[in-house]
């Protein structure tokens, strides 16, 4: 059910003062949806944090990406 998720997710970033509920929505919903969905959800995290305004989770959101995808290195 990676739909729900998704627009769970769309729903939360617009929210400009929920930063660390949205992470930790993005965060569960990672855990809870396989490996191979991934891919779906990691483009709006890394679009979260680039725009949301805090570099210490930004750091932490590219670093985790980085274990997945090495060659997102130039990002």
């Amino acid at each position: 059910m990676p739909r729900i998720w998704l627009e769970y997710l769309e729903f939360l970033a617009e929210q400009p003062h929920l930063i660390t509920h949205t992470r930790r929505a993005y965060d569960r919903a990672l855990q809870a949806l396989p490996i191979l969905q991934h891919e779906k959800v990691w483009p709006l995290y890394i679009k979260f944090a680039r725009g949301c305004g805090v570099v210490d989770t930004a750091l932490r959101v590219y670093r985790r990406y980085l274990k997945l995808q090495p060659d997102a290195i130039e990002q």
